[in-house]
């Protein structure tokens, strides 16, 4: 293992990339920031404590970490970069803090152990393959101040059975939610205005889709036996 000595600030991009024997890292408090790729493809890494110090989280920092089991995020943190926990196979929860804004895209994808995970409010965007192949992830609630879900961002979630979606979210990307096999129902909020085509292609279990009302061109649904009941939702009987 290695200990970082007080002081430092600053984890540049690369420092310790590949160093596939690395199994701990203590990191000192007055750590502001982890730069890019800063500790990718450290592959016997098990678990790690980021100070509340770091407001920062670069691109792929942690990506191909497939030992990592366990990451602590301190509140203060506001941005999770691009690709951050790429890879990390054997992740199976985080708690992201209410002080982050910002998930990079596929910050997550390749996690293929990560059972839970929350967005907080005031996480604007979900980007494109942000959860992508999170195989054994089985609910997701996106809260009110997400404007948009990228393309693939639940791609390949075949464990994810609940998705709420929050009632500021205004496009659904293509394939945003592909080949998830174990959603049944969905309910889309009245501020959607756009789906891409291919959203919920791949979605054979879904059963019940509510719509909201208006003049947008529905997705494309999977085809054979699956039957399907669509409802607008201006149909809906009042609560």
């Amino acid at each position: 293992g290695i200990a970082i000595p007080k002081g430092v600030t600053t984890i540049g991009e690369r420092t310790f990339q590949f160093c596939y024997s690395l199994k701990k890292v203590v990191l000192p408090g007055t750590l502001e920031a982890i730069g890019p790729y800063a500790f990718d493809g450290c592959k016997s890494l098990t678990g790690i404590a980021i100070p509340k110090g770091v407001t920062t989280i670069g691109e792929a920092a942690f990506g191909g970490c497939k030992s990592l089991k366990k990451v602590t995020l301190p509140r203060g943190l506001e941005a999770i970069g691009d690709m951050a926990f790429n890879g990390c196979r054997n992740l199976t929860r985080v708690t992201i803090p209410n002080t982050v804004t910002a998930i990079g895209a596929w910050a997550f994808q390749y996690c293929h152990s990560l059972q839970r995970v929350n967005i907080p409010k005031g996480v604007t965007g979900i980007g494109d393959g942000t959860f992508n192949s999170c195989y054994n992830l089985t609910a997701i609630t996106i809260p009110d101040t997400v404007q948009g879900i990228g393309e693939t961002a639940f791609q390949y979630c075949y464990s994810l059975t609940s998705v709420t979606i929050g009632n500021g979210v205004t496009t659904i990307g293509d394939y945003a939610f592909n080949d998830c096999k174990g959603l049944t129902s969905i309910v889309i909020p009245d501020s959607v205005t756009t789906i891409a085509k291919h959203a919920f292609d791949g979605c054979t279990n879904l059963r019940l889709l509510t719509l909201p009302a208006g003049p947008q061109e529905p997705p494309v649904l999977p085809s054979g036996d699956t039957q399907i009941t669509v409802i607008p939702d201006d149909l809906l009987p009042p609560l």
